[in-house]
């Protein structure tokens, strides 16, 4: 057998795109006017393409085959195989291999025995060949791959048991249909269920149902949805029917099972079990785990090869992937597009960005930074009348690279960033510390290096204000976000008075919205002591610490949660609360900050907004600081008194000032601030008796 590209370049591309033609010599054990069918795999087990005799897509010249495959869009270096099945289902296997000079290199073939894998790889799973290759080429799909071979294997096995017996009433061994799908996100759980139904021959309906749908108090009957859905009146808004049968109990595919954990939960799942025989959850492992230990009835229902997980993308699956969207776009890339393509995919999957792309970035990318270009440059060939055929392929300046080297560069800004930040050096060093282990851990998972759980990073934040926190927890949203231990990685600030009903239930019904926002993100939990009482045990404060115990107790939830409060209070805190000690792995002091600190500080606010101080101003405001740090007391304002003393004092000083006297219209002078601003800005604003002060609690007692 021989491959070669049709297309030749006098410098071999590590990334080949074009038709490869392979040739096969049958020997004189087959016969050549017997139907063949051809499947092209990588070494992934992913069907890249198909071709029979009977279809036109193989050329028959005496005992010679000649098959041309068009598919994949790109050849990438490494492992295939071709099975080759005739019409006595006879397969063999050739294994091949692509160097990175474009060379194929092929083996002998070795013939398969029934029940092998290229048995099942290339008769029963390619019934539906075209359902098949869908399956088994969209990106992170491995583990319903081998779920559908083992399927596969196991009916391929009844049948042979049921002819080789020849024993009326000899039932098959049943599948068991009920399944925990880890998807964590994952955006075409539906499309892949109806793809896995129908590649698995599956004898059972399945139904795609929102669990958030089933429980309704506000109505009289909380449950009729649920009703409806189990007497099949089913509408569009609540359950998505994947294929109608009328055979036995359909499968109910649990989606946002989070709501199984709340009011009416148990019930649901009764009313399911007594209604069908099987079921699917779907959800993050933290959400399976959680609705399993609840319902710890339904664990026998799931065996545990029957736990299928939506695993990270693999280079392989990400490069096809892409090309075959770019296709749906009606996108043809130009050999030299591709293997620039390639390239630049393989570098930002090595630095860790398109690892963690979810099915609709690869949409995202084309239409922003591909299709833009290319639409630009083919007008303006067709405008100037100065264009060919080539000129409608993609072309490698038409793809826009750029965005994702700035996302790569994501984690090692922000470090850098907070490393920039003036002071807070011990928690400086532990932040980075901490970011480079998650870092590592990170990296050495997509490596396939074994790797413990990442586990929760829950923090306390203490000190007195304006020390830093909030902008720290922004920072650290970024590295969790960069990091992928955090979907969206934005900051959510909340105190008491947000938190905090009038009324019984108020409080429980805020934390359920609050989290429900914070997912995905930083939830900031400010004068975290004011939300705990140990004085009055009818405080709401309490409900609201036992919503947040559920979060805080979760294995790897996407959310962090920070507390943050003066230290003396969060020690307090934690000690009138033992649940909540574990439940903060880190806890950092955030120290006031040094004259020369806020000094550097209020230079830095200055030189954002293009002012300069004089040398006198400079020393005036250097005293000015001193002084009032010497006098304050325990909450005061630190940063953020710098703050108020730079934007509401000095600067409407340095205004007054120009308003009040001749002065030429020039930028030193509308830049300069001299002494006397300051100055006056010290004896106006008064600083010395701005401070913080901790905030009374509030909200109602039951």
């Amino acid at each position: 057998m021989t491959m070669s590209p049709e297309r030749g370049t006098e410098t071999p591309l590590i990334y080949n795109a074009g038709q490869v033609t392979a040739v096969i010599t049958l020997n004189k054990d087959l016969r050549s006017s017997d139907t063949y069918y051809f499947y092209l795999y990588n070494d992934e087990q992913m069907l890249i393409d198909f071709a029979a005799t009977d279809d036109g897509t193989v050329e028959r010249s005496g005992r010679s085959l000649r098959i041309v495959f068009s598919q994949p869009p790109v050849w990438l270096p490494g492992g295939y195989f071709l099975l080759m099945r005739n019409g006595s289902e006879q397969v063999f296997r050739f294994d091949i291999t692509l160097d990175t000079h474009a060379t194929f290199i092929a083996t002998a073939p070795r013939p398969c025995p029934f029940l092998s894998l290229e048995h099942l790889l290339s008769s029963r799973l390619c019934m539906q060949k075209r359902m098949w290759q869908m399956l088994s080429c969209r990106p992170g799909l491995r583990q319903f791959r081998q779920e559908a071979i083992r399927r596969a294997q196991l009916a391929e096995m009844n049948r042979f048991r049921s002819q080789l017996l020849s024993v009326k009433g000899v039932e098959d061994i049943d599948n068991n249909n009920s399944y925990l799908i880890c998807s964590a996100g994952y955006t075409m759980i539906s499309q892949t269920l109806l793809l896995f139904r129908n590649v698995c021959k599956m004898d059972r309906e399945c139904r795609v149902v929102d669990c958030t749908t089933l429980y309704d108090p506000t109505t009289n009957n909380p449950y009729e949805k649920l009703n409806d859905i189990l007497a099949d009146r089913t509408s569009s808004d609540n359950a998505l029917h994947l294929e109608m049968s009328n055979g036995p109990s359909p499968v109910y595919c649990l989606d946002h099972i989070s709501a199984l954990l709340e009011t009416g939960g148990k019930t649901i799942l009764k009313k399911l079990r007594q209604h069908c025989s099987n079921m699917m959850l779907i959800g993050s492992r933290q959400e399976i785990d959680d609705v399993l230990e609840q319902n710890p009835s339904l664990r026998p229902m799931f065996p545990p090869q029957n736990n299928l997980c939506i695993e990270p993308f693999t280079l392989k699956e990400i490069i096809f992937w892409f090309f075959q969207r770019a296709l749906i776009h009606h996108l043809y890339f130009s050999p030299e597009a591709i293997d620039k393509t390639c390239h630049v995919l393989t570098e930002a999957y090595q630095q860790g960005v398109v690892a963690r792309w979810t099915l609709p970035d690869f949409d995202g990318f084309i239409n922003q930074h591909v299709t833009p270009n290319y639409c630009r440059r083919l007008t303006g060939c067709i405008l100037s009348q100065k264009i060919d055929i080539a000129d409608i392929e993609v072309l490698p300046d038409d793809i826009d690279t750029q965005p994702l080297f700035t996302q790569a560069s994501t984690y090692d800004s922000t470090l850098a960033e907070l490393n920039a930040m003036i002071g807070l050096d011990d928690i400086k060093r532990s932040l980075t510390t901490i970011a480079n282990n998650m870092h590592l851990a990170v990296e050495r998972r997509q490596l396939g290096l074994h790797t413990s759980g990442l586990t929760s990073h829950h923090a306390i934040f203490m000190g007195n204000p304006g020390t830093g926190k909030t902008t720290v927890a922004r920072l650290l949203g970024r590295i969790y976000h960069s990091l992928g231990l955090l979907s969206r990685g934005e900051v959510i600030c909340v105190d008491r008075t947000r938190i905090i009903g009038r009324y019984i239930g108020e409080t429980e019904e805020n934390m359920k919205q609050l989290l429900q926002e914070a997912q995905g993100n930083v939830l900031f939990v400010d004068e975290a002591y004011t939300l705990y009482s140990n004085s009055d045990c009818n405080d709401f404060g309490r409900r609201a610490v036992e919503c947040l115990l559920n979060v805080l107790s979760q294995k790897n939830p996407d959310m962090l949660i920070i507390f943050a409060g003066y230290q003396d209070e969060m020690d307090r805190l934690m000690s009138m609360n033992p649940g909540l000690v574990g439940r903060f792995p880190y806890k950092f002091l955030f120290k006031d900050y040094s004259t020369d600190e806020l000094m550097q500080i209020a230079q830095s606010l200055l030189a954002a907004d293009d002012y300069q101080l004089s040398d006198d101003a400079a020393r005036q405001l250097a005293e000015a600081i001193r002084v009032t740090q010497a006098q304050h007391s325990k909450h005061f304002g630190n940063a953020r008194w710098v703050h108020q003393f730079v934007h509401n004092g000095i600067i409407p000083a340095l205004a007054n000032r120009l308003a009040t006297t001749t002065h030429p219209f020039t930028r030193e002078v509308y830049q300069r601030i001299e002494a006397d601003d300051i100055q006056r800005a010290y004896e106006l604003f008064n600083p010395k008796t701005i401070e913080l002060k901790p905030h009374r609690q509030v909200g109602f007692s039951a």
